[in-house]
């Protein structure tokens, strides 16, 4: 047991999908996995253990936030021995031709968070996705005929950066995206592979934006693709 996470190493799959809103994790393992149990019910982030067509994964929830990926992202994968960390949510485009559904594969993640600045006494550490696993979810995404760009994201620490976050989309950005930039250093930290499958539910640029519902649904369908093309490779 950990400082965020109650559980044991044995509870927690090889596959951990992280998701920024607790209540995600919950609708994932009553609607898409079998043979449930929750490791973890502290601090309100829900984590839970089933199977995906045959498949052992967990699903975890983040908060919002680099703070909160870091400590949760951390954790789940020192003190719980998670093998790999896939980020799925919901985004903020900004592009202009980043439509709302789209598919966002970030490569890597900017930030105006400081915590990398603290941990590698001020120098910059450029998190990244491992480039195979990004590749598959790729082809996966086109196989199913779904609009997918990969690039850049950034993690904004605080709502009130979005004027900074459009700096970064001058600069090829593709969307927002709070808690990528920690997960993938985690990820990097350990030693395991992390991707990031993100769904856009509003346009920075062109003011467009998905109603609640039409938000979660775009959700529900990015969690069914991502545990469909991850699940799939490693059957495969």
């Amino acid at each position: 047991m950990g400082l965020c996470l109650t559980g044991r190493k044995e509870d927690v799959a090889d596959l951990v999908f992280l998701t920024n809103d607790s209540l995600n994790v919950e609708w994932i393992a009553n609607n898409l996995l079998n043979d449930v149990f929750y490791y973890n019910e502290i601090r309100n982030m829900r984590g839970c253990t089933g199977f995906f067509d045959g498949t052992r994964v967990s699903v975890q929830g983040l908060g919002i936030g680099p703070v909160n990926a870091a400590m949760y992202a951390v954790e789940i994968t020192n003190e719980l021995d998670a093998k790999m960390l896939i980020k799925i949510d919901t985004c903020r485009s900004l592009q202009a031709d980043i439509g709302l559904g789209d598919i966002i594969l970030p490569q890597t993640a900017h930030t105006t968070s400081r915590i990398n600045k603290h941990r590698f006494n001020g120098q910059t550490f450029p998190a990244v996705a491992d480039f195979i696993w990004m590749d598959h979810v790729y082809t996966e995404a086109l196989k199913k005929d779904k609009n997918v760009f990969a690039g850049p994201v950034v993690s904004i620490e605080t709502r009130h950066e979005l004027e900074i976050a459009k700096q970064f989309a001058e600069r090829g950005a593709l969307a927002i995206d709070m808690e990528m930039n920690q997960t993938f250093t985690a990820a990097q930290r350990f030693h395991i592979p992390c991707v990031g499958i993100l769904t856009v539910t509003e346009n920075l640029v062109t003011g467009e934006k998905m109603n609640e519902e039409e938000a979660q649904k775009s959700f529900q369908d990015i969690a069914r693709f991502a545990l469909d093309a991850v699940t799939k490779r490693v059957e495969g």
